[in-house]
């Protein structure tokens, strides 16, 4: 199932493509795609948008530019209503050919496009541009340090290792040693016997650091020496290699202590997990008047990236549902920062915050502080009086709520800008009354994602429209068990919370 990074819409203009182009950049940088990479698909979406907004003939209305990560592979698409450029695909492969010491460039920077988005294509479709590409966004590989004072057995080890491994080669250990404190990698490979420091003294020093306690050890040794390898065991190494080394042996080595010390941390994260996760357990109150409220959430991992935040003052009510990119202890981080700030921002406000306030101040945070604008993040925001059945709310990259009710159930149309990828952004906002009978649901992306394992992922919205239509006098939080029941399918985190009139 795809995993929404980026969904921008804007108008089509040049102000627009910089809009794009910035948020597109903000994404990319959250990714292992090289920095060449990066810089080529801006050009490429540059060149692509700008098209759009000079050369269409009618012009084009809109832009919208779509991210998803689809396995180990970013999906793009960008869509325009200007337009159509029937021989797109036939000019785009005369660009691709050779002519001379270049390409041949046939108009509308079609070279620039060909060189920087590769298998670039263009549908119409319902009278929209639709341009789709791919690109593979690669695993990082585990980095190992290997120190030994023979640079050819250095080089040797290197060689090695590099196909599956990010090697770095130290010929002293007193000048690895500040490397490996400044950046731990994943394991370290080290002679014994070398002038100066030894490999026992480095071992010793690393041990020393918290920075570098755990980090991975292997020695290597030319010599069968019972004293030095029980000095050795004392300072807790993880295998020895004998030289002469066979390649074979030395990729069933690293990978066993590889494997050992992703199985020791993946226990002690666990149990770290499972007392963040008891303390980020979201909760709202059962009865916030005048309505009825009903929350669920279920975790892809322990304790997942989707928060909820209430808060009752001066005779108003402000609820948050958020949606941290990510899962696990990363998104745990980000979830108790954002958290943290919504109550900061509240707590120092003289009065209530409106939703579109609110989630502008959030988004201007964000694009300030370097912390809290290292993650993606999609808030919808709520507020209501004590003695009012009317509802003001805003969106930032958030799935729209649905209304539903005796009378059907419909989508309240409402966009805005993920927070933290513009400066300056400013949220609409939508009042909505709620009539006895009728409720709210507002959901995170997961819900919708399981329903799309379970059908086509274009049918899941409607699935979820018909669901409630059929259900919804279901009492309320018996009705958000059994959509999160239903919705869940375990790999992404999902929310949902009821809203409701009695």
């Amino acid at each position: 199932m795809p995993h929404n990074l980026l969904e921008l819409r804007t108008e089509a203009s040049l102000q627009g493509v910089r809009t794009l182009r910035e948020g597109l950049e903000k994404v990319l940088s959250l990714t292992t795609l090289p920095q060449e990479v990066q810089h080529a698909c801006l050009l490429g979406v540059n060149e692509l948008a700008c098209n759009s907004v000079r050369h269409a003939q009618p012009a084009a209305q809109f832009l919208c530019l779509l991210v998803q990560q689809q396995g180990t592979h970013l999906e793009f698409q960008l869509e325009d209503d200007g337009s159509y450029f029937a021989a797109f695909a036939e000019r785009l492969q005369i660009a691709r050919e050779p002519v001379g010491d270049g390409l041949l460039e046939s108009g509308m920077g079609l070279g620039l496009i060909a060189r920087t988005l590769p298998g670039v294509q263009l549908q119409r479709r319902q009278d929209v541009n639709c341009y789709t590409w791919s690109l593979p966004c690669l695993a990082e590989r585990p980095r190992l340090v290997v120190i030994d004072d023979d640079p050819l057995m250095s080089e040797l080890l290197r060689l090695y290792l590099e196909p599956e491994y990010q090697v770095t080669c130290f010929n002293a250990a007193d000048a690895a040693l500040a490397a490996l404190r400044r950046d731990p990698p994943a394991l370290v490979i080290s002679d014994i016997n070398m002038p100066q420091m030894n490999g026992l003294d480095l071992r010793q020093a690393l041990l020393e650091k918290p920075q570098t306690a755990l980090t991975p050890f292997i020695f290597l040794t030319g010599q069968q020496d019972d004293a030095m390898q029980l000095q050795a065991q004392g300072l807790g190494v993880d295998d020895y290699l004998y030289k002469p080394i066979k390649r074979l042996e030395l990729h069933r080595v690293v990978g066993r202590v590889l494997q050992r010390s992703r199985r020791l941390l993946a226990a002690a994260a666990q149990q770290l997990d499972a007392q963040i996760t008891a303390s980020l357990k979201p909760t709202v109150p059962a009865y916030a008047a005048p309505f009825h409220l009903a929350l669920g959430c279920r975790e892809a991992t322990a304790g997942g990236g989707d928060f909820v935040f209430h808060r009752h003052w001066g005779g108003q009510h402000t609820l948050v549902l958020g949606d941290c990119m990510g899962h696990g202890r990363q998104a745990k981080f980000f979830v108790h920062a954002y958290q943290a700030y919504l109550h900061s921002m509240l707590q120092s406000s003289p009065a209530p915050l409106c939703p579109a306030r609110l989630l502008q101040s959030l988004s201007e945070a964000m694009f300030a502080d370097g912390l809290l604008g290292a993650s993606l993040v999609t808030c919808v925001a709520l507020q209501w009086s004590d003695n009012s059945h009317e509802l003001q709310l805003a969106l930032a990259g958030h799935p729209p709520p649905l209304l539903f009710g005796p009378h059907g159930c419909r989508t309240l149309h409402l966009q805005g800008t993920l927070p933290g990828l513009l400066a300056g952004v400013e949220y609409p906002q939508l009042s909505v009354r709620l009539a006895p009978g009728e409720a709210l649901l507002l959901y995170s992306d997961g819900l919708l994602e399981g329903l799309a394992s379970r059908a086509k992922p274009l049918e899941a919205k409607a699935r979820l429209e018909q669901l409630l239509v059929d259900e919804y006098v279901r009492p309320p939080s018996e009705l958000i068990a059994w959509l999160l029941q239903l919705g869940f399918n375990g790999d992404d985190d999902a929310s949902a919370l009821i809203v409701a009139a009695r």
